[in-house]
């Protein structure tokens, strides 16, 4: 973990402490994991780097790590790489840390949701599952706390459900795993309501 990193998450476990509790329910397995998540808000891959005790990589889209002031502090963590459309590179960046027993976190929607429904999942996930244990992570809160357009979070209370991990079959079709993979996220956040 580099240096970067370890301050930001002590900042951030300060920031937290001072707002609302946020509940985690479920443990990550050992090993090497893909960790997919529905994606309300922006605070979604900061709590989740803050809460959960594992070193984290995410895929975020090329734009974020271009801002001036979060794209300067995910690139001085480490905390991030660009995936795109129109590039590999990407996923075979997440491929090696999976193959290097590292946990790689994932959001199929490809951008935050403008509503507490899940968008469609991009095909990245299922070609990442054939290198390490596919875990569903819902996160529940967040978009009443900073949806998309809002500039300030309200306080409210957040859950982070860990769902099983899911083992898929070397010969399963790309589709059926983005579409077990929503179902799986769909079920974790019908717990919550």
């Amino acid at each position: 973990m580099n240096a970067w990193y370890k301050i930001a998450r002590f900042l951030g476990k300060i920031i937290l402490y001072l707002g609302p509790p946020v509940l985690v329910l479920g443990t990550l397995p050992e090993g090497p994991a893909i960790l997919f998540c529905n994606h309300y808000s922006f605070l979604d891959p900061i709590l989740l780097a803050i809460i959960l005790d594992r070193r984290l990589w995410f895929l975020a889209m090329p734009g974020v790590l271009k801002w001036k002031i979060i794209g300067w502090v995910i690139r001085k963590c480490d905390w991030a790489f660009s995936i795109s459309p129109k590039s590999q590179f990407s996923l075979r960046q997440a491929i090696k840390l999976l193959k290097q027993g590292k946990t790689v976190v994932i959001f199929p929607e490809g951008t935050r949701s403008d509503s507490i429904q899940i968008q469609n999942f991009k095909p990245g996930l299922a070609l990442l599952t054939r290198y390490a244990k596919a875990v569903p992570v819902a996160i529940v809160g967040t978009f009443e706390c900073l949806p998309r357009g809002r500039l300030f979070p309200r306080r409210h209370k957040i859950k982070i459900i860990i769902g099983q991990p899911i083992e898929f079959a070397a010969d399963q079709k790309n589709a059926e795993i983005v579409k077990v993979a929503k179902r799986e996220i769909s079920q974790l956040l019908g717990q919550t309501r």
